[in-house]
Formats: structure tokens, sequence, C-alpha cells
């Protein structure tokens, strides 16, 4: 099998991904990952990206265009800034045509003018086939959750056809009657501003309908009555007392009694214990005596007689229907920010008698680790609602329905009577009603919180679980706050605005251990990990409204009650019995799947995996779902060609504090292996090893992978080499395991780490040995002299040398804030690679770049050597766990480039003075 080898296969801008990949966590509005809420969506930059690497030739496949290493660097750095430009969310979303045309030519470079198909089996969120449709690709993806089905139909399907068109609504026509002239409509503007005016169409009619519900209420504000609107309701839920001589009295159950902590308001109760009562006010002189509130995750107390009520005894509260709510305060949108004010009567008595004409008896999953709600009565999804939420909700879901044919009335008069397009225009509208709709029920359940900070409302899923919440948050739709249904319209629009048009895209229903009628594709995915979340169990909560409102246009997509699960490739002990079972079942039905993509993958293109898992490993061995994964590739016939980290998932940590330890994606590479692949032995696997990994690490250096990552980026080339022979055994003849080999590839990367210590000056590889052995703690003199008699150096050397102090009988190495403030290499009589990676490092933390740069100047050929260490350093710190230390190397590699640059920078202009 002769094929050429992608970008991907050698080398790829990890840093520039990553650091864009944790920038778009923070970027909103108009970004595909606002339109229906998703658990686990990688960033498009990344996916973008990697598909692109994916899709183009590495220069060294090209020896006739690019003879020299020195001509394959110089086009592979010409890539890398092609991709940093394509990673770059204004570039794509401003200025689409140029960079994605250049990204396109480049990929039919590559391709031979033909584009492969592009298949992703499992679609979640609709990340990575957006990306290949927005690089030209025809998209096929699929998934077995109907939500997910319905994000990527929505993203990547749907619309097409209905680019470039004008709005069909009646306001529309009507207006552009008047004004005689048509208005441009580039790309889904018109599909978004219709999908605006049949929204604000439902808002008003449902204000007609049930607006008395949400009153605004009436303050006198310096000898002025004024009208305020309500953001939101905060209501308590109320337990009868444990307490046999409170005789029933319901008492609340309060988390915090902190209402807004930048403008420093506090609920307060007053209680008349006499009476047995108590109602609320506010506060707005400090916390009082009950600041701690009366519920905790270990249980709560009666707030009248001080009993405490058991976690146990809430529950049997909840299962007998005894668990209800009390208003304790109101929040009103104010001229100058957020007003409280405590409960009023009318309020509560307006939707005292509600009764909503809707009822859901479908049961939540009772999941131990996710599912908190269900514990306490919770148990149905009705229950997850207020009377008034149920209300208002049906309200909206009916307005939508009836809606739907008035967009099929007026699609018909804007598309001549074409009753075909008609109908699927007036399907896409309410699909994307609908998909409002699911964001207007994340903000509107009795599960949402208050967030005292921002003082705003936290969504229903504010975290990947349905826990129980004891007092909550209760949100106006008709408000202009978070959570309001014109702004759940507004994110539908923005996200419709900038789909990608053009390229053919499909999403299906489908089970990825199923046969696939698809050939020679491109495949690129981000499959269940070992230990996943159960997303089947929470997406329930969308399945059920979006089956109400869309069942009648999809059919197959919403034939089941709830979200089908017991095909979910999940390692789940509890749905399954025990962790034994559930591990066995993850491992066949990932293998079925894994063998469905090897059968139809192109051979002219590598497949990349993401693969992310809970970092639960001990200190001597890998994960378990990392091995169980990488056996599962490997029995379904694929050679591991790399591996990158990508920061997907986002940590504030620099990472795993174990070299093979994720706490983000890993991205894999790979191929099919060859059918008639090598035995080896282990002998034979260590010597590949150490002849071929150098030269990986060699290119990973050059393209400056932060030490941060570089461990991991190293199992990929060790890991090619173990994947395509069809086994290593080992000296007893028994088939080494993937464990045996992850230990092997860091046994050598070691190796090599510590090899180039012979580079440096004795006095550095003192330091090495001391930093390896005690940090910069102090140890005993002794220890210091042997260690120095084994360099050839003397303890005084290296005091005078300036890399350590040495009093009272212990031996420390300096710290950088101890170190020369006017230090000169040109001056220094003992200039060591420690000390310079230790001065270089307080001028990139104390001057920037440029501090660190002139230092770069001065030091010459010994800036390369300090990087190198800078490296070896962090391997150390790494395995010691020494977080805050490691930070400091890597900082100084990844901002190694720019550095390099600056010192460039400054020998031009010296050699201009010297002509001068």
């Amino acid at each position: 099998m002769t094929y050429k080898k992608k970008l991907i296969e050698v080398a790829i801008p990890l840093e520039a991904i990553n650091k864009e990949a944790v920038r778009e966590k923070s970027i909103r509005h108009g970004h595909p990952s606002t339109l229906h809420l998703w658990w686990s969506r990688k960033p498009l930059s990344a996916c973008r990206a990697i598909l692109f690497a994916q899709l183009v030739d590495d220069p060294s496949s090209h020896p006739d265009k690019f003879p020299t290493q020195t001509d394959i660097t110089k086009e592979r750095n010409r890539l890398f800034k092609l991709i940093e430009e394509l990673l770059d969310w204004d570039n794509i979303f401003k200025n689409q045509s140029s960079i994605l045309s250049r990204a396109k030519k480049e990929i039919l470079l590559s391709s031979n003018g033909k584009l492969p198909l592009f298949w992703d089996p499992f679609s979640g969120g609709g990340s990575i086939p957006l990306e290949a449709k927005r690089l030209g690709l025809e998209t096929y993806s699929s998934d077995i959750n109907p939500i997910a089905v319905i994000i990527g139909k929505s993203l990547l399907e749907l619309p097409s056809g209905f680019s470039d068109i004008q709005p069909v609504n009646s306001n529309y026509r009507l207006e552009n009657e008047i004004k005689k002239g048509l208005s441009n409509f580039q790309g889904f503007k018109g599909l978004a501003e219709d999908i605006k005016h049949y929204g604000n169409l439902i808002f008003n009619k449902a204000k007609e309908e049930i607006g008395y519900l949400y009153p605004n209420v009436e303050l006198e504000i310096n000898n002025i009555k004024k009208q305020f609107n309500v953001i939101a309701w905060l209501w308590t839920r109320i337990v009868p007392s444990p307490n046999p001589s409170l005789k029933g009295t319901y008492v609340p159950l309060i988390s915090t009694f902190e209402l807004s902590r930048k403008q420093q308001i506090f609920l307060k109760v007053n209680i008349n214990k006499k009476n047995m009562t108590y109602d609320f006010t506010i506060n707005k002189e400090g916390m009082n005596n009950l600041d701690e509130g009366t519920i905790k995750s270990n249980g709560g107390r009666c707030l009248i007689s001080d009993t405490p009520i058991t976690l146990n005894y809430l529950k049997e509260q909840g299962k007998n229907g005894n668990i209800k709510h009390r208003l304790k305060a109101i929040i009103l949108e104010g001229e100058k920010g957020k007003i409280y004010i405590p409960p009023i009567k009318q309020h509560e008595t307006i939707i005292k008698d509600l009764i909503p004409n809707i009822s859901f008896d479908e049961k939540l999953s009772n999941h131990p680790q996710y599912m908190g709600c269900p514990r306490y009565g919770l148990d149905t999804f009705d229950k997850l609602f207020t009377n008034r939420q149920l209300v208002a909700l049906n309200t909206f879901s009916e307005l939508i329905s009836d809606t739907r044919e008035l967009i099929y009335k007026d699609s018909l008069l804007a598309f001549n009577n074409d009753t075909l397009k008609a109908k699927l225009y007036s399907n896409l509208i309410t699909t994307y009603l609908s998909i409002a709709f699911d964001k207007a029920a994340d903000y509107w359940s009795s599960l949402c919180t208050w967030h005292v900070g921002r003082e705003t409302i936290r969504n229903t899923f504010s975290r990947q679980a349905l826990p129980m919440v004891w007092d909550f948050a209760e949100t106006n739709p008709f408000s202009d706050s978070t959570g309001n249904w014109n702004g759940c319209i507004r994110w539908i629009c923005k996200v419709v605005e900038n789909l990608p048009k053009d390229t053919k895209a499909y999403c299906n229903l489908r089970d990825a251990t199923e046969k696939n009628e698809l050939k020679d594709v491109i495949i690129s995915t981000d499959p269940p990990y070992f230990d996943n979340v159960p997303y089947g169990d929470l997406s329930d909560f969308f399945y059920v409204w979006l089956r109400k409102n869309l069942k009648d246009i999809y059919p197959d997509i919403f034939s089941t009650v709830l979200v089908p699960k017991m095909n979910e490739i999940i390692a789940d002990r509890y749905r399954y019995g025990s962790k034994e079972e559930a591990s066995k079942i993850f491992l066949e039905r990932m293998q079925t799947a894994l063998n469905n993509m090897l059968s139809i993958c192109s051979e002219d293109y590598p497949m990349t995996i993401y693969y992310a898992f809970k970092q639960s490993e001990s200190t001597e061995f890998s994960s378990t779902g990392w091995e169980t994964f990488l056996e599962a590739l490997i029995n379904a016939g694929f050679q591991i060609e790399g591996t990158f980290p990508i920061h997907s998932e986002l940590s504030n940590r620099t990472r795993g504090l174990k070299s093979n330890a994720l706490s983000s994606s890993i991205l894999l590479v790979c191929r099919k292996r060859l059918k008639n692949a090598k035995v080896i032995t282990r002998g034979d696997f260590l010597r590949i090893l150490r002849e071929e990994l150098p030269q990986s690490i060699k290119i990973f250096h050059e393209t400056n992978i932060p030490p941060v990552d570089l461990v991991q980026t190293c199992i990929g080339p060790g890991m090619s080499i173990f994947t395509k022979h069809s086994k290593v055994l080992e000296a007893d003849g028994t088939v080494m395991p993937v464990k045996t080999a992850l230990q092997l590839i860091n046994q050598v990367l070691d190796e090599y780490l510590s090899k180039n210590e012979s580079s440096y000056d004795s006095y550095t590889r003192f330091a090495i040995t001391w930093f390896e052995q005690y940090g910069i703690e102090a140890g005993p003199y002794g220890d210091a002299e042997t260690i120095a008699k084994a360099k050839n150096i003397s303890v005084n050397g290296a005091v005078e040398a300036g890399i350590i102090e040495s009093k009272s009988g212990k031996v420390r190495l300096l710290k950088r804030e101890e170190l020369q403030l006017d230090w000169d290499p040109y001056k220094d009589k003992r200039l060591t690679i420690w000390e310079s990676t230790q001065y270089l490092i307080r001028e990139l933390q104390n001057n920037g770049e440029i501090g660190a740069a002139a230092l770069l100047y001065k030091l010459g050929s010994k800036g390369e050597l300090a990087r190198d260490l800078a490296y070896r350093l962090y391997d150390m710190c790494d395995r010691k766990k020494w977080a805050e230390e490691a930070l400091s190397y890597n900082s100084l590699v990844i901002a190694w480039p720019n550095i390099v640059q600056l010192t460039s920078d400054l020998k031009g202009s010296e050699q201009i003075k010297l002509n001068v």
C-alpha cells in the first residue's frame, strides 16, 4: 500500500491550535454551539485545522518539489501559517471567501482535483461535520441520539436550498412592495429574518394569552410611580418541619440568603416562633445570623425550631408529594441595575389555582451520579416545572404548531405555489422555532438558579446533570433579561446567518455499529469515551418537548417515547449492573463501530479520532479507558500514526500531571494496517524506537510543540511503530499489551531527553541532578559534595558559578528572584546553561519577550541549549507534580519563536549600526 503522507501524520501547529481552541470557549454570539445545548462539543477552530491537515499533503511527500530539508521546513511553515489564519474566528466569519478559498485550493491540489466524501458516525453537537462542509466536502454524519441528529440537520442539511432568498413573511413582502426595491439577503440572512419574524409573532400572541400571569410591579421612586418589569421570581422549596410541636408547619429550604454580591443585598427572614410563622424581607445592611442558609449537601435544619432535617426525611417527603415552594423575593429590571423586593401577595395569588393543560408522565432516569432530583420526588418531566412554567411552555408550543400553517401559506406565495418547497421551508422554520423553544425550556424550569455574583439566571444545565435545586429562579419569558423568548430567537438567528452554504450535507439517525453503504470516505469523529456521561438520560429533558413539536415532521427521529438508550456506547455500571459488564459491552460495541469505520475509510487519507476521558489512573500505569480504546483500534486493524493533545475540554491546569493522563482530548491519527504486517520482538521494538523516535522529537522541537504537550505527542510515533507490526512478542513468546508499549515509549523518551545532558557544562549537569532530587528545596551538604565529585566540580565552584547557596550544612538551588539583578553573560567567567535558562525565564516574566530577546542576543549559541534544558526540566517537574515550576519552563518554550524573531531584529539593527 502506497500513499502520500498528510501534514497531520508529520506535524501540526499544535500550540496555535490549542490557543485558539481555548479562546473559542469565550465566543458566544453567532457561534454554532449556541444553537442548542450539547454537552461535549469540540471547538470549531480545532476541527477545521485538523481536517485541513488531514487533507493536505506533507511537503516530504513531494521530493520533486521540495528536495532538501530546508525546502520541506519552509513549505511546512507556509502551511502552518495558513492554518493559523484558518483558526481565527474573525477571519472565517468576517472574511470568509479569502481564507477559505485559499484553504480549499490547497486541499484540491492534494486531492488530485477530486475531494473525498466525509463521514462522522458520532456527530454529537455537529462541530466536525460542520467544518468538513465549510472546507467544501460533501458531508455525511449520523448519531444514535435524536437531539444530536436535529442539531446536525439544522446546522448542515435543512438550510440547503434556501440560501440567498428573500424573506417570505407577509410583513417583508408588504414593506418591499411599498419601497419598490429588493434588499440584499446573502447567505441565510433571509432565513434568519423569517425566524425572527415568526418568533416575534409567537411572542406577541403568547403575551396576549398569558401575559397576565407575568404582572409588572409598580414602585414609587422620588414621589413618582413607575412600572418595572420582573426579571425573575425567586422561590424556595418548603417542607413540613420534622419537629412534631410545629404540627406540620412548612419551613423553607434556603441554600443561601445572599441575593446580590455586588450590591450586598440579602434575604431576611422574620420569624414568629409563637405563631410558628415567618415572612421574607430584603436586607441591605449586611448579612444576618442566618447567612449559612438552612439546607446544605448533608441536610438541613428547621428555620423555626432548629431541628435537623435529614436528606432521608427530605426524600421521603418528596416522594409523598410534600415538597412545595414559596416565593421569597422578586427581582426587577431597574434603570441603574437590578432591584430586589420582598414577595407580593398578588403575584402568588394570581397563580395559586393555576392548572396546566399538559403533563408528561414519563419517568426521569434515576442515575445516581447525574440525576439528583428524582430522589426528592421530581421524577417525571412535568414535575421539573412550576404550573406557570408548564402553562407558558404549552402555550408557546401550541403557537409554534399554529404558526407552521401560516408559514406554509406565506411560503406558497413567495415560491410561486411550489408546494414541496413551501412545505420544506415551513418545516425548516418550525424546526428552528422548536430549537428556540428548547433553549427557553432550559431557562424555564424549577432547576434554574440565581447567580448572585453576575446577577443573572443560571440555566437548568449549568453542568452535565439534573441535581436537586432547593431555591430556584423563575424567568419572565416576556422580559428583556436572560432566558426571555425573544432572546432565544435572536441566538438562533445569529447562528443561522453564519452557516456555510453550497456544499451538500446530510445528518441521519443511525447506530454506529450498523453497516454503512458509503465507500472510500475520510473520517474524523469524536466517539463516546470509556467513562462517559449518559447523554441519553440528560437529553430526555429536551426530547419530550421536541417530540411534541416536531414528531409530525420527523416521525422516524421521534418514534420512541424517550431517547433510545440501550445501544448507547458507554461503560455505565449503573445501566448495565456492574463495572465488568459495562466494560464488556462498551468494548464490544466500540469494536464493532471501529470495524465499520475500517471497512469504508479511504486508503488515501488518515482517519482522525478525538478521545477524551477523566483522569483516573495511578502513578505507574496508563488509564484503563485509554488503553482499552487503543486496544480496540488495533484489533480493528488500524495503525496509529500520531497522537496530539487538543485542549478542547478546557482545564485550569497546565496538563494532567501524568505522562499518559488526559484532561483534554487526544487526537489519534490512524491508517489501515498492512495485511502482511510483520511480527517483531520486544528487542526489535526498542531498537526501532531508539532509531526513529528522536527524528520525530526533532520535528516536534522545530514546530515548537510545548513541553506540556510533548510527552503525549511523542506517543504517536511510538505507537506507530508498535501498531504497524501485526504483533510485538515478549521474551516468553506472549504478545506485548498496549500498556507495556506505552511504558517503553515513555522510557525511550526519557532516555532521549537525558542524553542531551552531555552537551551541558558540568555545573549545569550538577544542577539538573540536584533539581531532580531536591527541587528548589535545601538538602544535605554531603549529598551535594557527592554529586559534585561525580561531575568533576566542587560545591564551592557551583556557589561561585551563581547556581547554589551553601550554608549551615545545607545546600539549595538559588531561586530566580535571588539571582543577580545586573547579570551580564559577557562578564560571567563561569557561564552555565542552567543560569542562562533561569535568567531567560526571569526576563520573560519581568520584562516580557523583548527583555528575553535582549538576553538571548547576548547568549548567542547557548540559547538553543537553554531551550533544550527547559524541555528537560519541564519533564522533571511534570513527573514530580511541581505544576507551578513546570509552567515557567513551558512558558519559555511557547514564547521561543517570538523571542528568536525579536533577537533577529536586534541583530539586524546592530548590523545597521556597524555598517553606518
